[in-house]
């Protein structure tokens, strides 16, 4: 697991560019908060880690937690259905379009809808796993 603290897109053109040959460690607050408890990490091995998710989300929390609730809870109905299927967290293509699908549904509703819209496009969606 990999924790960036920002992000290569230029805000003005959604260009990214910049790229690095090698990227510091996890942060301490990654490593004291997440990554023992939700990844198991032993604090030393990056090994010990087993996958996982883990989502940090800024901008309009009141109204990006309500979407992406409902959003679940759409996708946990029709699971039901032997035609439907959410993408497991473990299937990181599949699941990172899910992501982004989310992502997207939110940034069009505050594009359409909100008085200020604070979130929108582009949509930046990062997946880092052991292979």
């Amino acid at each position: 697991m990999v924790h960036l603290e920002h992000s290569n897109m230029n805000l003005e053109t959604g260009v990214y560019g910049g790229f690095l040959q090698q990227y510091g460690g996890p942060s301490e607050d990654f490593l004291q908060r997440d990554a023992r408890e939700n990844f198991g990490f032993d604090g030393t091995n990056l090994l010990t880690a087993r996958n996982g998710k883990q989502t940090y989300r800024n901008g309009d929390i009141r109204v990006h937690g309500i979407v992406w609730l409902a959003s679940d809870a759409i996708f946990d109905y029709l699971n039901r259905f032997p035609d439907f299927q959410k993408p497991p967290v473990t299937n990181f293509p599949e699941y990172q379009r899910y992501v982004r699908f989310q992502f997207s549904f939110l940034s069009s509703i505050y594009e359409k809808w909100c008085r200020r819209p604070t979130i929108g496009k582009p949509i930046d969606c990062f997946s880092f796993h052991q292979p």
